[in-house]
């Protein structure tokens, strides 16, 4: 193969070997220029980076020795027909290659002292700015510069008026989705700049695969950033007294809060000289507040932060490996209307996140909050980029003159790796090292042979390939230093890298470090001056990159995972092993909780075979899998918990049993809360069936097994065996219901509410036998409940009471009180802990129905979120979705209860979307569950079947308020009135009428006792009542009210219905046609907002005759 410097003509290639010669059109492309004129222009760009000014600081001689050096060379190449090189694909002479067309032997000095310092000859990628991608940098700007001036705006108001709002800055959220290597980071990376131009804050966090399991690892690595600014303005005396009002602030917000922060990122501890890193929060008694305080500290953290650092950016690469603890604390701090000023822009893959995903479900609640809460959400989709982009980012990398000298380049690399940037700079890297592309320093230009870059790359590796190729072409220090570094994650701090460096090296683990035998060098290469050394060359060769003071990370992940497949994955393995146990060994106590994920996940590569080491890992992996159940990461709890059972030996309940104790017991929690029933099971069998252990030492177990009855709608069963374990722990509750009757009422008469004051003066309980019973009566309470034995229920709550009045505050204390307060009907206002009780049965009596869904999530998850979600109006789409991803891992999961409550509603959403033959009948299996009569008096109400809806509410009458207090008895009061007032203007029956005034006058009760919820009910049925009566000024104003109370408190279903019902009094009672086609309308507005079209449908053809240029009637309910 021949190559020419030439000006894109056809050459005749002459056949070097005389074994023939043969013609063809090749494009031998070059630039060119003076070294003089491109040493100016070069050294006042981008594309030579920093090391550039080393050409303008050396003595004009030497820049005129090399001028006149390469105008003697390229002279030598004029006039020439034909100039031959060998070239050859994997070796070739570095000499000749750089030095064959320059004649500097005269000046042998310059050339050891300043070729190798020039960077013309290197393709210097990170002086790349961004290229394909002007529409989606413009999008992202106008992002934050509406944050910004929204910001602003807030500022001026205070101070004209003395009353701006700041809360009324809009948050941005950006979405940035693309597959590997479109430039999704790269694209996020134009935001460094221009917050930087508004004074404001840049950082950055990363999801890593390899630590899926490690909870808020992304949201840790931006706030240990985050820390290492605050630090930087403590080491400049011009901004020392601002770190410490920072410092101050922090202190004051968070108070003793800061140790739930400090237990996540010890970093936080050193920039307010505290250590709670090795004393963290105790949360484990109270998995739902753990993380609800978790999410709040962040949030008060962040508002701190975002007051100083105006506006605050966090960018969140590889959301796609997010943990669930990361996806809420995001959306805990987006929905954050305290917060003013914050960006967060989360980049994801989108060939990995379908709609199964968390990150999906969280995506649809978000644009279902933006509007309410304040926030913008914006989504950018990064494809691959052009062969015209291609062209330009060759033109910039190499300094090339034209466009068209240098577009079949681009062409074979977009043909080669189809657009994508990432694989783009792999390929040139590699056409580089192969000789495929070089610098001429004769003509101080980049050369390359079209030909045999077609022809050598026909069969390209893809981008690890490539990646593994260029680093198995390094030195052994920077070999060893990779393969260490791959299993430490996407970032690293200095400190652990070199107690792993300095250990591996005595283990001789990676062989020799230097490539030679000589073990002094490699001694030099081991140190900590060596490592610096070795780090260096690792980023320059593009494969590392800082990240702050002493700490750094991988430039992609692609990378990384070249780096973990250097060698087979047994040798990894054992290299990650002896990682951990170096890591084990040298970290302090606090060190190693700190990086007890990555220790556990490094030990756990290789198994052990040495017992005693086996049950160190073990103790390892449940200190891990304790760690993440206090950040409510039970998926990651789950999985370091079984593998730590896995490494106890036969004999664990006789040589460890409290090991094995701890370990059974945190597996069975955390598969209960992650739904996992089998499981659950399995674990909770194990450790009851152990004679010797003491009740006492079963109760975490005993509660899983106890929740997980009641979930599988084994309530009675629950019951009993609550009742059981109580009298085991002298605590006897009478067992036949009679006897619970009788105490019921007396105990009942006898306990009273306490006052303020009397809950004050109350001590924590500590007693733990006291502990247990108290949470073993509230899960009986609950059951009793479900069973419809109210008298049970009574009994235990007031002896709950009772034993918290005499034996101080527990946990559960709030929970007695508030169902306690619900009996007595005297809870206006009352908080609890137990979410299943509270925001489903109590909360909504007392706040607004919105308020309760975040927290319902964490009791009856997705389940009861669907049932209260209908109930207030969110988007019918974003539920359906819900429930279509949901419903089969209820199923799956043998969540009985909750899919059999949901199902009914699913399939009415389902009809008021899309319909069915009879969007009444609601088909499957769940029919016979009392939600699916629920549900069916909805439809009945929404799609005007009063006659049926009326003879569903004659037919269960309170029934269903006797037995259930949750907010679904307040929507099914009100669509059962609906229909009643409906059949009893329409037949005048009795009946009907006396059993709606019933329900107007139940519903309005719940309103003087403080539901905030019922208000819009009690106007609309206020109106039908009124219409009734004939009474149609008063029933028009209420009508209106209705509406309009509805719609501005969010429940934008029952908005519509009223404005369907009133539109059809103005028609049909009152004859006013014009009025009647407004609200008609309006009604097919809302319900189609609502996501309701089969039925906003429905009633555009029902009343076709109103308007003009309508289908005609087609469906018709009577």
């Amino acid at each position: 193969m021949t190559r020419k410097a030439s000006t894109g003509m056809e050459h005749e290639q002459h056949d070097t070997t005389g074994k023939g010669r043969k013609k063809h059109d090749a494009k031998h492309t070059i630039f060119s220029s003076t070294l003089a004129t491109r040493s100016i222009e070069m050294s006042s760009c981008s594309i030579l980076g920093d090391e550039a000014m080393t050409i303008n600081t050396n003595s004009h001689s030497v820049l005129q020795d090399v001028t006149e050096a390469s105008t003697e060379a390229s002279q030598s190449s004029v006039g020439s027909s034909s100039r031959q090189s060998s070239f050859s694909k994997r070796g070739r002479d570095s000499s000749s290659r750089s030095l064959s067309m320059i004649r500097l032997s005269h000046k042998e000095s310059f050339k050891n002292a300043n070729v190798e310092a020039l960077t013309a000859n290197k393709l210097r990628f990170s002086s790349l700015g961004v290229f394909g991608l002007d529409k989606e940098t413009g999008i992202l700007k106008d992002c934050l510069e509406r944050l910004v001036m929204a910001g602003e705006d807030a500022t001026d108001s205070t101070t004209e008026t003395g009353e701006g709002d700041v809360r009324a800055s809009a948050r941005e959220l950006v979405f940035i989705s693309g597959v590997s290597g479109t430039g999704k980071t790269t694209l996020a990376k134009t935001m460094a700049s221009q917050t930087k131009l508004h004074k404001g804050l840049y950082i950055t966090g990363k999801f890593d695969f390899y630590l899926r399991d490690e909870p808020y690892s992304g949201f840790v690595a931006a706030c240990r950033e985050l820390c290492g600014e605050i630090l930087m303005l403590r080491n400049d005396t011009s901004t020392e007294a601002k770190c410490q009002e920072i410092c101050d602030e922090i202190m004051s917000e968070l108070g003793d809060e800061i140790s739930l922060l400090t237990n996540i990122f010890p970093v936080l501890g050193e920039i307010l000289d505290i250590d709670y890193a090795s004393a963290p929060a105790d949360n484990s008694s109270d998995d739902a507040y753990g993380k609800e305080g978790i999410n709040y500290a962040f949030r008060k953290f962040l508002r701190v932060v975002s007051t100083h650092f105006k506006p605050l950016v966090i960018v969140l690469d590889d959301l796609q490996w997010a943990d669930a603890a990361s996806f809420e604390l995001l959306e805990t701090l987006i929905t954050d209307r305290e917060n003013p000023q914050i960006m967060v822009i989360g980049c994801y893959r989108s060939n990995e996140v379908d709609d199964a995903h968390f990150l999906s479900k969280i995506m649809r609640d978000l644009h279902e909050k933006k509007e309410n809460d304040g926030f913008r959400i914006t989504e950018i989709c990064v494809g691959n980029l052009d062969v015209h982009s291609f062209n330009q980012i060759i033109i910039e990398l190499l300094s090339v003159d034209s466009d068209d000298s240098s577009i079949d380049l681009a062409e074979i690399c977009h043909k080669r790796t189809l657009g994508n940037a990432f694989h783009f700079m792999a390929f040139l890297s590699m056409l580089e090292q192969e000789g495929m592309l070089e610098f001429n320093l004769g003509l101080f230009q980049w050369i390359w042979d079209i030909s045999e870059i077609e022809e050598e790359t026909a069969a390209a590796a893809n981008v690890v390939d490539l990646m593994k190729n260029k680093m198995k072409k390094q030195t052994g220090g920077v070999l060893n230093l990779l393969q260490l570094a791959s299993c430490l994650g996407s970032s690293f701090d200095e400190k652990i890298l070199f107690v792993t460096w300095e250990g591996l090296g005595k283990t001789r683990r990676l062989g020799s470090w230097t490539g030679s035998s000589d073990e002094d060098e490699d001694e030099k290469v081991r140190s900590r001056d060596g490592l610096k050394q070795v780090l260096g060359q690792a980023i320059d060769e593009a494969f590392l990159e800082a990240h702050g003071e002493s700490h750094y990370r991988w430039v992609h992940d692609k990378v990384q995972e070249a780096a973990m497949s250097l060698d087979a994955e047994e040798k990894m393995q054992e290299i990650q092993s002896d990682i951990g146990e170096i890591l084990l060994r040298e970290l302090s106590k606090t060190e190693l909780r700190a990086a007890i994920f990555v220790v556990a996940n490094l030990l756990n590569a290789k198994e052990a075979s040495d017992p005693a080491k086996r049950t160190k890992v073990a103790e390892i992996n449940l200190d891990a899998a304790e760690k993440a159940k206090d950040l409510s990461a039970f998926e990651s709890a789950a999985k370091y918990g079984g593998k730590g059972i896995g490494l106890l030996p036969a004999d664990r309940w006789t040589s460890q049993k409290e090991l094995s104790l701890k370990m059974y017991s945190i597996c069975a929690e955390a598969h209960y809360i992650i739904g996992n029933v089998a499981e659950t099971q399995k674990y909770c069998d194990e450790v009851l069936h152990q004679d010797e252990i003491p009740i006492l030492d079963k109760m975490r177990v005993y509660h899983c097994v106890l929740m997980t009855m009641s979930n599988g709608g084994r309530a009675p069963e629950a019951l009993q065996l609550s009742l059981d374990i109580l009298s085991q722990l002298k605590c006897k509750f009478p067992r036949t219901r009679a006897s619970q009757m009788a105490k019921a009422i007396y105990w009942l008469s006898k306990t009273k509410l306490p006052s303020k004051d009397e809950i004050a003066e109350l001590s924590l309980m500590t007693d733990p036998t006291h502990k247990a019973c108290m949470q073993l009566m509230i899960n009986a309470a609950y059951n009793a409940h479900h069973c419809g034995n109210s008298f049970a229920m009574i009994l235990i709550i007031t002896c709950t009471v009772q034993w918290t009045m005499k034996y101080g505050i527990d946990l559960n204390s709030p929970a007695a009180f508030a169902i306690l307060g619900f009996i007595k009907l005297e809870s206006k206002s009352i908080e609890s802990k137990v979410t299943s009780l509270v925001y489903f049965m109590v909360a909504p009596w007392a706040k607004s129905l919105q308020s309760t869904l975040p927290y319902l999530l964490q009791g009856y998850k997705v389940g009861m979120e669907t049932v209260n979600s209908f109930s207030c109006g969110k988007s019918l789409k974003a539920l359906e979705a819900d429930c279509k991803t949901y419903c089969a891992q209820m199923r799956e999961l043998s969540q009985d209860e909750i899919l059999y409550c949901t199902l009914p509603f699913w399939q009415g959403i389902l009809n008021l979307m899309h319909g069915s033959e009879n969007p009444l009948i609601l088909s499957g299996d769940a029919i016979e569950h009392e939600d699916a009569f629920i549900a069916k008096s909805f439809m009945c109400s929404f799609y005007g079947n009063h006659e049926l809806g009326a003879k569903l509410a004659l037919e269960r009458g309170d029934a269903y308020l006797k037995k259930n207090g949750s907010v679904l008895v307040m929507s099914d009061f009100f669509h059962q009135g609906i229909s009643l007032f409906a059949m009893s203007r329409k037949t005048k029956k009795r009946k009907y009428i006396k059993r709606a005034n019933k329900i107007n006058e139940t519903m309005k009760s719940w309103a003087k006792k403080g539901n905030p919820n019922v208000n819009h009910c009690i106007m609309f049925l206020g109106a039908e009542k009124a219409a009734l009566n004939g009474k149609h000024k008063e029933a028009t104003l209420l009508y209106s009210q209705a509406i309009s109370t509805a719609s501005r408190t969010g429940f934008q279903q029952d908005a519509a219905l009223g404005s369907e019902r009133f539109g059809e009094f103005l028609l049909y009672d009152l004859d006013d046609k014009e009025r009647a086609i407004y609200q008609l309308k309006d009604a097919i507005r809302l319900y189609s907002n609502w996501g309701a079209l089969y039925k906003a449908d429905t009633l555009r053809k029902k009343h076709s005759s109103l308007w003009s240029n309508e289908l005609p009637e087609s469906v018709e309910w009577s």
